[in-house]
């Protein structure tokens, strides 16, 4: 890496810190009673080295074999982290130009796994697990193809690469002269049928291709996409075909064609594209034409049935609705977001941002949030940003009110009837590069403004324009951040003498509404009454009106009126009268800019008399107004509209309407009338929904084990040890050790009776005795045996060995029902029971983990994160995002790439959790290991610094996080390299810490489960102290680095391009690439304080699903962007159906369970009660959750337009369930029977 004097400082702090908790752990383990004597989490050195280390657990020939020299010569040529790295190393291996091997076809599956174990960064236990053999089989001409067998674990891979991987299949293919695999046509019907199988009848994923995308990939792959059976289901058609060995279905085939090739097939597009033709993948091309195939497929047209032939809005998002987690827009839909392009402090990575004001008008979205979304992927978390434009709300007055702060919104809440516009969504163009999506016109905002008027300043003084001078001189002040607007006359004059278009400040949605809707605004305003408060101001181009429009002030009506700004990095601005420099009040509170010089009070009354259609006009346009005893008052930025109109009075009204009528389109129209140029304010709104509910929480097990020692049947349904205490001894499987020094039989690494050390012996796995041989009854040794248990004698001696006092003995003390380790080794119970003193609970591997919602942070403030100026000086951060010495909380600083902000949130805090577990780990130290105390941590400020490992599921390697500060929502904040090195984005993802120390005391891997996957998936395997841009994912080379975007770019996005097609593209993180400044990057858009918004999506705080739905039912009903009858039906037919008719399914299918033991069982056993423990058997489905569902449809049924056929369909069902169960009863009122 090429760093500067502070990364090198940072990055040496981290390893001072990593060496010296690592040298304390290996004296713990050094010890001896741990299953493993030294530390279980290796360092890794660099990409390549845990490439090649990964695979030499499976194919030992690759073992020092050179592959990691190789690699690193390819990354010199072509970059680290490059897929062409993949495919030639692979390819390489294929050719046994590095290392030979028995057959050909072994060297073909060795190079494949090279490319994936590259392509996965050498940290997920796909190249291992997820690829379960290669093979070549036969065409019917007699050619030989190549068969690849995926095997569930591929989706530790992720969708980009297990689509990857099959190209490179391909790759190596063409380089080892096999033919292509040419499907017959009954293989096509059989892979959609089983993908649909797949989707229906085992798990539903994001996307659902189609039966003709699935037949088209097929048709195009040129290696045949196979797979082992995974499923108990069969295949419900097409079986017993020639060349399909199993007639179940294959989960891993069925993973690669719904996450892999059919979601990823844009960014597969985009990389492909920039290989040159000696690749020999020009065949690939076809996925351009596949693109536009399922573009078409899911399409939605939008609620004006316009068609637009470079884009068309996709409504594959809103497939499936949920019950409770309500869609907040439909795509395209006037009313929804406005797409708006800049990156916040919390975007990139698949975040972007809202207005705060957005999110607390609609509860179910809180900081951190996943939304599922139309464009540009498939989902994104929600966090706030309020330098742009928030929501505007129709009253049931009939005002219109654009949102200014968070206390009016709960003022005025009850009385809103319809939320005529969601506001801004904020999307980095990253975003669009890490998708290969194409570009959609920017809305007209004030940056965009800001760009044409300095061009346009530029020309004038390269023109030596005189005359302008004075007009000019004025303008810089509004194209700096925070954009403040000018008034309206300096707007208009600003656009004739600079000849560009007006303000966005005094911009409507003119688009939304047609060429006769504008003629009758002219009528109507030409009617207008004009209330003049000053007359200092010269009448504009129309004479014949008064109306006086240079400065404008607030009126009592303040919610009806200008909106006050958030100056970047200064914090809001509130309402009053500033001077032309621009005075910036602070409050507590973001709210918008308002115009400087604001001291003129204008209004324009309207009569409602005969005008419902010009008043939704008003509404559509999203113009603030009042209602008042039968007239509409237009003030502060609506005035703007009369001037757009062109100042119609009774005797101009007619040249104007003749105007509207020769334009060509609304906007034309407009420009005529005015005699300025007036953009689109934004014509692409993008469609979104709820996703799952943003989280930061402890991460349990089934069960909540406290220790890996099992409970025996003596723990009961609770698999209680102190009941198992109570009973004394249990029996179970266990490891089998045996003591070096007095040679007594015991379960764990070292002797309980004396300490001395032990070692491991061997037994049959059928008969149970010990044996030195490998082999015995015919089967292969194993590392435990069946053995009984002295709990009682173990409990003791363990709470005397910790010194723990018999009133600090816990009531519930959890275990394991077994233990499942290959050798099935346990812990002891000196662990659990400190785990059980602080409150803390075991995973699968020794661990103890928090979990929380991936959320990108790259610049920060001191207040926002809760810790002081001083502190943070002590760990680095002297500087700020400018380069000024930090002096104060407010000052934006960029975060390091390691240091991660934990959630303090009231509710469950990790941080708060993070302290048990330091408490929990010096205790270990000090009556386990009897070694000095580590942490001495008693308050959330001694957290500051501290080193956690961070680690995502499905991966097999960690990386190390600093603690650098806190947050109140309920989120894992982190850079978007810390992220990405965890192999993740924060598209909604969830990710867990574990404290250094713990992790390196406790993991063993030894305690993974012995499954496929299970041994390798989930698990800190090695450690990546050091982060190197250059070897995480990436996705994250795509984050935006500069303050604003190019003016060209601007105006490119008009015309619909992709991000390769751009001649003017702003800067991310890929151009800075081993240089210094890739740890030094800007933000356009800034925020008061990212932690604004709600800490807790609405969707969690209520308890039940009915109230969770008609809560959803409400909120849909006052959303312009929204059909709530389409949403009802949605949630009736995706949603309660298919879960009725399931629970009736299982409930006729269902087993039974033991109260006490949670004994199992198909059928009820002849003596009538449970043969383990006699304890009463139970029914495992109860009546009421098969039909807990009958009602609520019933209601949505009554309430909503739902269609008759869906109607029927549900009075069969509920037909169905009476005849199950029988009819309920009604309780009826006496009143009945009078």
């Amino acid at each position: 890496m090429n760093l500067d004097n502070t990364m090198k400082t940072y990055f040496a702090s981290i390893e001072k810190e990593v060496t010296k908790t690592y040298e304390l752990a290996e004296k713990a383990r050094a010890q001896g009673k741990d299953p493993e004597p030294e530390v279980n989490i290796p360092i890794a050195r660099d990409l390549s080295a845990r490439v090649e280390g990964l695979l030499s657990t499976m194919i030992p020939e690759l073992k020092d074999s050179g592959l990691a020299d190789e690699i690193r010569k390819l990354e010199k040529q072509y970059g680290k982290n490059d897929e062409r790295v993949a495919l030639l190393a692979g390819r390489e291996i294929a050719l046994e130009k590095i290392v030979k091997f028995p057959e050909k076809i072994k060297a073909i599956e060795a190079g494949l796994r090279v490319a994936i174990a590259y392509l996965t960064l050498g940290i997920v236990t796909a190249p291992l697990e997820g690829l379960s053999d290669v093979k070549l089989k036969k065409n019917d001409d007699g050619t030989e193809y190549l068969s690849i067998y995926f095997a569930g674990p591929i989706r530790s891979a992720g969708g980009t690469a297990s689509a990857i991987s099959v190209l490179a299949a391909d790759f190596i293919r063409i380089h080892c002269n096999i033919a292509p695999y040419i499907p017959k046509g009954i293989e096509l019907q059989r892979y959609s049928t089983e993908v649909e199988d797949y989707y229906s009848r085992v798990t539903a994923k994001q996307y659902h291709p189609t039966k003709e995308e699935i037949e088209f990939i097929i048709a195009n792959v040129p290696v045949e996409i196979n797979g082992d059976p995974t499923e108990k289901l069969e295949v419900s058609n097409f079986k017993d075909l020639e060349r399909v060995e199993t007639n179940q279905i294959r989960g891993g085939m069925c993973l690669v064609l719904l996450d892999g090739l059919p979601l990823k097939a844009e960014k597969m597009l985009k990389r492909i594209m920039k290989y040159p033709d000696d690749y020999e993948l020009n065949h690939w091309h076809w996925l351009k034409e596949f693109i536009a195939m399922k573009k078409k497929i899911h399409a939605a047209p939008s609620s004006k049935g316009k068609k637009d032939i470079k884009y068309i809005p996709s409504a594959k998002y809103i497939d499936k609705i949920i019950a409770g987690r309500p869609v907040f827009s439909f795509p395209a839909e006037p009313g929804g977001f406005r797409i708006r392009y800049g990156r916040s402090r919390t975007g990139g990575l698949a975040s972007t941002s809202v207005h705060p004001l957005t999110m607390h008008l609609i509860p179910f979205l809180a900081v951190g949030t996943q939304i599922a979304t139309e464009l540009p992927g498939k989902a994104t978390v929600c966090t706030p940003c309020d330098t742009m434009e928030g929501p505007v709300v129709l009253m049931k007055n009939g005002d219109v009110i654009e949102i200014e702060t968070k206390e009016q919104i709960k003022k005025i809440k009850p009385e809103i009837k319809t939320i005529i516009s969601l506001g801004d969504t904020l999307i980095p163009y990253g975003e669009f590069v890490s998708n290969g999506h194409m570009l959609l016109p920017s809305s007209y905002v004030e940056e965009w403004w800001a760009l044409e008027v300095k061009e346009a300043i530029e020309k004038n003084s390269n023109n030596n324009n005189t005359n302008n001078k004075t007009t000019i001189k004025n303008i810089p002040k509004y194209t700096s951040k925070p954009y403040p607007p000018p008034t309206l006359d300096e707007a208009f004059n600003i656009s004739e003498t600079l000849n560009i278009p007006l303000h966005p400040y005094y911009n409507f949605f003119w688009h939304d509404i047609t060429k006769d809707d504008l003629k009758d605004l002219v009528e109507w305003f030409s009617k207008a009454k004009i209330d003049q408060k000053d007359n200092n101001t010269t009448p504009p181009e129309d004479k014949e009106t008064t109306e006086n429009t240079e400065n404008q002030k607030n009126t009592d009506n303040s919610d009806t009126e200008e909106m006050v700004g958030t100056e970047e990095g200064k914090g809001p601005n509130t309402k009053g009268k500033t001077d032309k420099t621009t005075d910036i009040i602070t409050n507590s509170t973001p709210t918008k800019n308002q115009p400087l010089n604001n001291t003129i009070n204008n209004s324009i009354t309207l009569t409602t008399q005969d005008a419902s259609n010009q008043k939704k006009i008003l509404e559509t346009l999203c113009a603030p107004h009042t209602v008042k005893n039968e007239t509409i008052l237009i003030t502060g930025k609506s005035l703007a509209i009369k001037r757009c109109l062109g100042n119609p009075t009774e005797k101009n009204k007619a040249s104007l309407i003749k105007k509207i009528d020769k334009s060509k389109s609304i906007m034309d129209a407009l420009k005529n009338l005015s005699g300025i140029t007036i953009k689109e304010k934004g014509t692409v709104r993008v469609g979104m929904k709820m996703g799952r509910p943003e989280k930061a929480e402890r991460r349990l097990m089934k069960g909540r084990p406290q220790v890996l020692f099992p409970c025996g049947e003596a723990g009961g349904r609770m698999r209680n040890l102190m009941e198992s205490y109570k009973a004394g001894t249990i029996e179970s499987s266990v490891s089998a050790y045996r003591c070096t020094e007095c040679g007594k039989e015991t379960y764990f690494s070292y002797c309980y009776t004396c300490g001395a050390k032990a070692a491991p012996i061997k037994a049959c796995r059928r008969c149970n005795v010990i044996t030195e041989a490998t082999e015995h009854c015919g089967l292969p040794t194993v590392g435990y045996r069946r053995m009984k248990l002295n709990i009682k004698t173990l409990m003791d001696t363990a709470k005397k060995n910790i010194k723990l006092k018999e009133h600090e003995m816990p009531e519930l003390f959890k275990g394991v029902r077994g233990v499942f380790g290959a050798n099935k080794n346990v812990e002891p119970l000196d662990k659990g029971l400190l785990r059980a003193k602080y409150n803390l609970y075991v995973n699968k591997d020794g661990t103890t983990r928090l979990d929380s919602t991936d959320v990108p942070i790259t610049h920060f403030k001191p207040r926002e994160i809760s810790v002081p100026v001083e502190t943070l000086r002590k760990f680095g951060y002297e500087k700020d995002v400018d380069g000024n010495e930090l002096t104060s909380e407010e000052q934006v600083l960029t975060l390091y790439p390691q240091d991660i902000i934990v959630s303090d949130n009231k509710e469950f805090s990790t941080a708060d959790h993070l302290i048990n577990i330091c408490k929990f780990t010096d205790q270990l130290l000090v009556k386990f290991y009897h070694l000095k105390p580590f942490y001495n941590i008693k308050t959330k400020d001694q957290l500051i610094g501290q080193l956690v490992i961070g680690l995502a599921p499905h991966t097999s390697a960690g990386i190390i996080g600093r603690i650098i500060g806190f947050t109140p929502a309920r989120i894992g904040l982190a850079h978007p390299f810390w992220h990405a090195g965890k192999r993740r984005n924060c598209d909604g993802d969830e990710d867990s810490i574990m404290l250094l120390m713990d992790a390196l005391l406790n993991f063993s891997r030894q305690f993974m489960p012995d499954t496929r996957g299970g041994r390798t998936m989930d698990a800190p395997l090695v450690l990546t102290t050091c982060l190197d841009p250059e070897e995480v994912d990436d996705e994250s080379w795509n984050v935006d680095v500069d303050e604003t975007y190019p003016l060209e770019f601007y105006r490119e996005t008009q015309n619909y391009p992709y991000t390769w097609d751009l001649k003017s593209k702003p800067r991310i993180i890929e151009e800075l690439i081993g240089k210094p400044e890739v740890f030094h990057t800007k933000f356009t858009h800034d925020t008061y304080d990212i932690n604004e918004g709600p800490h807790r999506s609405r969707y969690t705080q209520l308890d039940t699903m009915l109230e969770k739905l008609f809560a959803q039912l409400d909120l849909e009903r006052k959303l312009r962007a929204v059909d709530e009858d389409k949403v009802a039906e949605a949630v009736l037919s995706k949603h309660f159906l298919r879960d009725i008719k399931g629970n009736l399914r299982k409930f006729s299918k269902q087993g039974f369970r033991c109260v006490n033991c949670n004994e199992k069982y198909r059928r009820v056993p002849l003596i009538g009660k449970c043969t383990r423990c006699g304890g009463k058997l139970l029914l495992t489905i109860s009546e009421g959750s098969a039909r807990k569902y009958i009602e609520p449809s019933k209601r949505i049924m009554d309430e909503f337009k739902i269609t008759s056929y869906l109607r029927q369909q549900f009075f069969l069902v509920e037909k169905e369930a009476d005849s199950m169960f029988g009819k309920k009863a009604r309780q009826l009122n006496l009143a009945k029977y009078k």
